[in-house]
């Protein structure tokens, strides 16, 4: 989170309330909420600890976050996988073009097989590999059979 501090991705006051929330001292509460949406998150990232910190899916609360996660492929796994605990169909697009962040949404959000990301995690050996470990389905490699 400095990080996005420094590259003025997040702005600090932001950065704190998303500290407090990630680490389970508070739920997000309405005026820190408007205060996030008013200085618009502007990193998929630290959406995401706001929405950990929420607790619970933000499309309600907060669409425009939700959309925010959607844009990345790992933020949308651990957003299905940790928050939401299910699917994330905003969210597929992306999270299809990762081997990795298809794999973690396959085992760990939706425990069923994610069709529209099996050619992402085809292409990496550790990820064919634990793809096959948890479904038991043998996925064809770019220049190999696994």
């Amino acid at each position: 989170m400095i990080e996005l501090v420094k590259q003025k991705m997040l702005p600090i006051e932001s950065a704190k309330i998303l500290v407090i929330a990630s680490r389970g001292a508070i739920v997000p509460d309405a005026e820190s909420t408007n205060f996030l949406k008013t200085n618009t998150l502007k990193s998929p990232i630290a959406a995401l600890i706001f929405a950990e910190g929420h607790g619970k899916s933000v499309a309600d609360c907060w669409p425009a976050c939700e959309d925010l996660i959607a844009t990345d492929a790992e933020c949308a796994a651990k957003y299905a996988a940790y928050v939401l605990q299910g699917r994330f169909e905003k969210g597929e697009k992306a999270i299809s073009q990762s081997p990795w962040a298809s794999t973690i949404y396959a085992i760990s959000a939706t425990k069923t097989r994610f069709y529209q990301g099996e050619g992402a995690i085809a292409s990496e050996e550790a990820t064919r590999s634990a793809y096959y470990e948890y479904f038991k389905i043998r996925l064809r490699g770019e220049n190999h059979e696994n």
